[in-house]
This record gives structure tokens, sequence and C-alpha cells, in this order.
């Protein structure tokens, strides 16, 4: 028998009130209406920490600089991030005073999201000790963010980059690469490239090769060209060409590049360059052509390092 499950824990949606057979509100012990779902904000900041992960937000005020002034340390605007809280500082935040560090210890200035029942806020202040290494509180009630330290002689260590200790908050998690790297030599090595856009540059122009990152994982690798123009040609000659084609040119012009495809997959199998070796004839051999050198297709791989360090 077919069955459908209701789940009502879900977040955010809008919560209703629980009523009777009649349609009446059901009321608790103390008369207040009862909703017919609970929610709270461990929800959200469960989904705060999908998207974002612990730190200070870069570009946002002061991205809570620790600075002195006037014999007093405070922390600067920013915004902060501490496991799913968001924690706006809007104006700057005396901490602590110099004179209050004495000889031997250190201040280690924090910004921590509090979720126990009495506080439930984002808190800044000082932890002093005389310990010169410090553990983050991070226990379910206190999340600690350690901007700073600072000794009794007024040295300030800046922790706001360190990840054990601070940290930046950034969007989702951090790209992994090197699976598209691994798709790109084994493209290149067998020459499994699908041709993108080929591009005339004017001459003189440095060539561009630019590898474009699949789509999806497992998709297919482009490669785009730039390729600069050649010097105008004596009369009566043409500039070599680029050939992207099933079949090699049988009368090409010295310098041509042919990228052998297969029609199927429009990828290059093959890539060679028509070129002569020796010098050319002259009026003593008329009938002769290249006596002291060879023109033919010379077949080229592509440098790896190359596609690498020109990919976009």
């Amino acid at each position: 028998m077919a069955k459908v499950t209701s789940i009502i824990d879900v977040y955010p949606i809008d919560s209703d009130f629980k009523k009777d057979e009649s349609g009446g509100f059901i009321l608790d012990e103390h008369g207040f209406v009862i909703p017919d779902r609970g929610s709270n904000a461990d929800a959200l900041r469960d989904v705060m920490k999908t998207f974002f992960s612990s730190g200070v937000f870069a570009d946002r005020g002061d991205e809570l600089a620790v600075i002195s002034s006037g014999g007093t340390w405070k922390v600067g605007t920013g915004i902060a991030m501490a496991d799913g809280l968001r924690i706006p500082v809007e104006e700057p935040a005396e901490v602590i005073g110099q004179e209050e560090i004495g000889a031997g210890e250190y201040a280690y200035i924090c910004i921590a999201g509090r979720f126990e029942t009495q506080l439930r806020d984002g808190g800044i202040y000082p932890v002093v000790t005389s310990s010169p290494a410090y553990e983050p509180v991070r226990d379910g009630s206190t999340y600690e963010l350690v901007l700073a330290r600072i000794d009794w002689r007024g040295t300030m260590t800046d922790y706001r980059l360190d990840p054990s200790m601070c940290g930046v908050a950034a969007p989702f998690e951090s790209i992994d690469t090197d699976s598209f790297m691994l798709e790109l030599y084994t493209a290149v090595s067998q020459f499994n490239l699908n041709v993108g856009k080929v591009s005339s540059l004017p001459s003189g122009s440095t060539p561009e090769v630019v590898v474009r990152k699949p789509i999806m994982a497992g998709g297919e690798v482009y490669i785009d060209f730039g390729i600069p123009r050649g010097a105008p040609g004596e009369p009566g000659q043409s500039a070599p060409g680029l050939y992207i084609q099933e079949d090699r040119p049988t009368e090409p012009s010295e310098g041509a590049v042919w990228m052998g495809t297969n029609p199927d997959t429009r990828q290059i199998e093959q890539i060679e360059v028509y070129e002569l070796k020796g010098t050319y004839p002259d009026e003593f051999y008329p009938d002769e052509a290249y006596p002291d050198g060879t023109i033919k297709w010379v077949p080229y791989t592509i440098d790896p390092s190359l596609i690498t360090g020109s990919q976009s």
C-alpha cells in the first residue's frame, strides 16, 4: 500500500498553531497557544556553517584588526562568523589597557559566539594568562576566534590568518583542482582535446593557448588557440595556413599547421607542421626539389607545462 510520510521538522517554514477538533487553538498550562512545530536558531546556524567557514570576513570594515590607541587595545569594525553565528562589529570595541597586562603575561583578544541561555550573543573580550600558547574554547556553548595576542611589552601578534586560531571566513569548501589537473595532463598526453576558439592575433603577438575547465566532472576539455598573423609574404606566395580537419592537406604552404581531428568526436588526435629542412632550390636545380634538404610534415606534441601555465 502506498504511503506518504510527512516530515514537519523542516526549517525555515512558517509555523502555525495547534488546533483541537473544533478548530480552536490548544493552549499550554500558562495559557499560551502551542505552535505546531518547534524550531530554533540551531537549524539556521547549521545552514550557515554549510555555506561559510568560521573566521573574519575580508573587506568588511577594519577586518576586526586589533589596534592600540592611547594605551588601550581595541578591535576594529568588521564581521566574524563563529560556528554559524554572524557577529557584526559596527563600532571599534575597547578590550584591555596595556597596563592591565602584567609582567610575563599575555592577553589573547577573542571574539566569540556564546550560546549559553544566559548570554546568547557575540562577545569580544581578553583572556589574560602567563602561557605563550592558547587553544580557543570551542565546546558547544562557546566558539572563540582569537584575533591577536598582546604580551606585557606591548608586542602584538596577529592571528587572523591563522586557521587554527581564527582564519578567514570563506564561502563553501575550498575547491580541489587536483582532479582537473589530472584530467588535463591525461587529455594532453592523449591529445584528447576538443578544439574551441581559434582566433587571429596581430602579427608579432605572443601565441595564446587557453584550456577551459570542464563544466562538470568528467566533462570534455576544450583548448582555445590565439595564433598571430604572419608578416606579408612576397607577391605570388601564400601565407602558411592552419588546418583543423580530418585529412592532411596535400599542397600546403611552408610552415602550415595541420591538426588532425576525429570527425565523430571532434577531438585533435595529431598535430603536424609542414617544415623545410635545408635550402631552397636555385637556378642550378630547375627540375629538382630541395636538393640540399627536405620538406615534409613533421609531427609535434604539446608541452603540458605550456598549457598549465596558460590556463584560465
